[in-house]
């Protein structure tokens, strides 16, 4: 691993504070992910800040403006994937099943416009979820098994690779997306993951 010892935390690879920078291509992304190594469901226990890596993606920074937090991992069996930060500085779960996802990536920019973020802050009670919205397992995928993120009512896995003890790599793979979405995981109190 390309990290180094820092005040008792460990600094940020080059290769990812240039992608935080400036976006990759998604083949260039896939390579950065293809050389990181395996992370265990049961490692991934906690809450984890969450930041989009953009490579030109239809969602590269709706999460954010849309005050993504991150995910939650109680157990393997008991996944919340879409936390968010409300006005008051609450954390809550979303429902994935109750996102518009075609929708979204049909019209990326009016899902980024601000009466977009207004609705979503005014319907985030309708959106929240009831429970654990999603699995973890240990799939195989692109020569690696590694753990994964299965959404129960949604066609979308999210696939992590591990950077450190602290901070994994994701890409999440919907069924009618061609392009892989990136995003990064940062165990919550290790450092602010955007």
């Amino acid at each position: 691993m390309n990290t180094a010892a820092i005040g008792g935390s460990l600094q940020e690879p080059e290769w990812l504070s240039r992608w935080r920078e400036s976006p990759l291509p998604t083949d260039q992304g896939l390579f950065r992910f293809d050389g990181l190594g395996s992370v265990d469901p049961d490692q991934m226990t906690g809450r984890w800040r969450g930041t989009g890596l953009h490579t030109g993606h239809p969602l590269d920074g709706l999460l954010e403006w849309l005050n993504w937090y991150g995910k939650s991992f109680e157990t393997p069996e008991i996944v919340h994937p879409l936390l968010f930060l409300g006005r008051s500085g609450d954390i809550f779960s979303i429902d994935p099943a109750r996102v518009p996802l075609h929708w979204v990536l049909r019209g990326p920019m009016l899902a980024r416009s601000r009466a977009a973020r207004k609705l979503f802050a005014v319907s985030r009670y309708l959106l929240r979820s009831g429970g654990p919205t999603a699995r973890l397992r240990k799939i195989e995928h692109r020569g690696v098994t590694s753990a994964a993120i299965v959404y129960d009512r949604q066609p979308i896995i999210d696939y992590l690779r591990r950077i450190d003890d602290d901070r994994v790599l994701g890409i999440m793979d919907l069924r009618f997306m061609p392009q892989p979405f990136f995003f990064l995981l940062a165990r919550d109190g290790f450092e602010r993951a955007g």
